[in-house]
């Protein structure tokens, strides 16, 4: 049931041994993949001395802690993810760092830090989780495409640090409701869910935390993402190449046209949310992508995993030398050769506001859809069975608009009434029989009761 084993931090780690622990899985090869200890098993690493967990108190619901093996290993043996006993400090390149859990690079280089590992159910949520989170201080070195900006200093409730196998910060991933100002090349804007960088230390990507105006080859432009995925701060809609400039936004308040021709245009738009039963519309934003001289546009948001929407809309830049000046107190971009200049007098492309930045935002007045889009439409039968009818789960489907098989239509406009014949009055089958019998205009005579 219990085995010894010998583990690694790394293939040019010294090893480590465990001298009692239960292998719960094991690779394809045979060799331990889970394993779970049941006593203190002190481990001397790069980080410092680490003790994985050991304490089996999982399945009380007031424990915060979830029931994962203490230690996962990779083929050849070397530590994938463990889990610590108790919050430890554990030295980073960006100094002692509180952690719960960590993962870790093939060669044992540290991949990513989890300040906490605690889990959700009905008596523990994210806020009481968000809570017991450290307040955590980063001090990065000064990003190379913004000058003015020296050494700079996050200080935020975190829920995991990213680094790469040199050990730079890869990408910073904060709680819901935390805000920091962060210096980019198109000057400070308060970011949201995470901020990631390149491994020179510039700004890879952030996501604006309200709607912003900075200046693109494209002039004037207010980003801002209404819906963000907001799972990590790994890839964001805001992002930078690594020399500083501007290489994708997303914007719920632009169209994008072509000056050549206005047929080529492509704008923000709404859509029912599919997770709501009442009438809530949510935007779907443009995703613009720049790309040496080409724009690229896109309805809907950047994924998770950096997965680009559909390139609906493609145009070419044809930049010449700056001439006109940027509008008064707007962040001069990264990567002009005059100081304020735009270069918008060959270009092939512009942006046009929409009404503000706020014109596409959630829960805004709604748009009437057209007679070809499609609709949800929503009704809760009445023939439900027992737990059904206690649960109060709806039908859901979708259904042109001109159709209307339900009588209570989810829609912001009226729909055009069928006409459903009226239902006739309801009869007896012995009645229905004996008046089928009959010649028009003739009643059959009531039987006499059996009383």
């Amino acid at each position: 049931m219990y085995e010894s084993l010998t583990i690694s931090m790394g293939p040019q780690a010294p090893a480590l041994r465990i001298p009692r622990a239960k292998v719960e899985d094991r690779h394809a090869g045979g060799a331990p993949r889970l394993l779970r200890l049941y006593d203190p098993t002190p481990l001397e690493t790069p980080l410092g001395r680490l003790i994985p967990r050991h304490t089996d108190d999982s399945g009380e619901p007031e424990n915060r802690r979830p029931a994962r093996p203490a230690i996962e290993l990779t083929p050849a043996g070397t530590v994938k993810a463990l889990s610590l006993e108790e919050q430890t400090l554990v030295t980073t390149t960006l100094g002692p760092q509180p952690a719960e859990r960590l993962l870790f690079y093939p060669d044992g280089a540290l991949r990513r830090l989890f300040p906490q590992d605690g889990k959700l159910n009905a008596y523990l949520s994210w806020q009481d989780e968000k809570a017991t989170a450290p307040l955590m201080r980063l001090e990065l070195p000064p990003d190379p495409n913004v000058l003015e900006a020296g050494r700079r200093v996050l200080q935020a409730r975190c829920i995991s640090l990213l680094f790469y196998p040199s050990g730079a910060l890869q990408s910073v991933s904060l709680w819901t409701g935390e805000t920091v100002p962060w210096p980019t090349p198109v000057g400070t804007l308060p970011a949201r869910i995470g901020l990631a960088f390149h491994e020179n230390g510039a700004l890879a990507s952030l996501e604006p935390a309200r709607p912003v105006e900075i200046l693109t080859p494209l002039g004037p432009v207010t980003v801002f993402d209404p819906d963000p995925e907001g799972i990590s701060g790994d890839i964001n809609s805001l992002a930078f190449c690594p020399q500083g400039r501007l290489e994708r936004l997303t914007t719920a308040s632009h169209l994008i046209r072509s000056t050549t021709d206005p047929a080529k245009s492509i704008s923000p738009s709404r859509q029912l949310s599919m997770c709501s039963e009442d009438e809530e519309w949510i935007s779907m934003p443009l995703t613009v992508c720049f790309r040496g001289d080409a724009v690229l546009a896109g309805l809907g948001s950047l994924g998770a995993s950096g997965v680009l929407p559909p390139t609906t809309l493609q145009l070419s830049l044809q930049l010449d030398q700056p001439e006109a000046a940027p509008a008064p107190g707007l962040p001069q971009p990264h990567g002009l050769r005059q100081p304020g200049g735009l270069r918008l007098s060959g270009a092939a492309a512009e942006m046009m506001p929409l009404g503000g930045p706020r014109s596409f935002c959630r829960n805004s007045s709604p748009q009437p859809p057209s007679s070809k889009t499609f609709v949800i439409i929503t009704k809760y039968y009445q023939t439900f069975g027992r737990g059904e009818r206690e649960r109060g789960e709806p039908f859901v489907k979708r259904f042109p608009l001109s159709q209307r098989p339900f009588s209570k239509l989810k829609c912001p406009i009226p729909a055009p009434a069928l006409p459903w014949p009226s239902p006739a009055p309801r009869q007896s089958p012995a009645r229905r029989r004996s008046s089928a019998s009959l010649p028009p205009g003739l009643r059959p005579i009531p039987r006499p009761s059996s009383r």
